[in-house]
């Protein structure tokens, strides 16, 4: 009997000890192993944070690539800034070959001014003489010009002496 009551105190201060040690372990222990986990997650959500931004880093620089792809098409169609007098030479000959006489006026536009005082846009006031048919062709070798051109606005008159008069707005963009 005495070896079971010594069997009896031993496996209680065993279960004593095991449960204080779970005890403290407990109280102690999870908190770093919860902390450790949060600890986890942040860096995963830090990692897939850093992954969308690769990808969307990605994604903008091949879209980059795809307009920088197009830009000398752009910059091509943009009158050079200094190129102005061999566009209006230009706009003379097409008058010249459709039998038609041209006066040409460029109007400075203040509101489109660039910050090195250069136009972004020429604006021009054109008067061209001739016949309908001579307007109508001149009009259609404008607007089949390599350069963006605007024709902004069109009135056609008649005259006794002159036959048909075109008034024509140009916008012209310029780089």
């Amino acid at each position: 009997m005495k070896a079971k009551k010594e069997l009896y105190i031993a496996l209680i201060v065993f279960l004593t000890i095991f449960i204080f040690a779970v005890g403290l372990f407990w109280f102690f222990g999870m908190g770093q192993l919860s902390s450790a986990r949060r600890e986890h997650i942040n860096a995963k959500l830090t990692l897939s944070e850093l992954e969308q931004k690769t990808a969307s880093s990605q994604d903008l620089l091949e879209n980059f690539q795809k307009i920088s792809a197009g830009r000398t098409t752009i910059e091509a169609s943009l009158l050079p800034a200094d190129s102005a007098a061999g566009f209006i030479e230009n706009l003379e000959g097409l008058a010249a070959s459709n039998n038609s006489e041209l006066n040409l006026q460029v109007v400075e536009d203040t509101k489109r001014k660039k910050a090195d005082n250069k136009l972004e846009v020429l604006t021009f006031k054109a008067e061209l003489t001739g016949s309908f048919l001579s307007a109508l062709s001149f009009l259609r070798q404008v607007d089949a010009l390599p350069l963006l051109v605007a024709i902004d606005d069109i009135n056609m008159r008649t005259s006794s002496t002159k036959g048909v008069i075109t008034d024509i707005t140009l916008r012209v963009f310029t780089h």
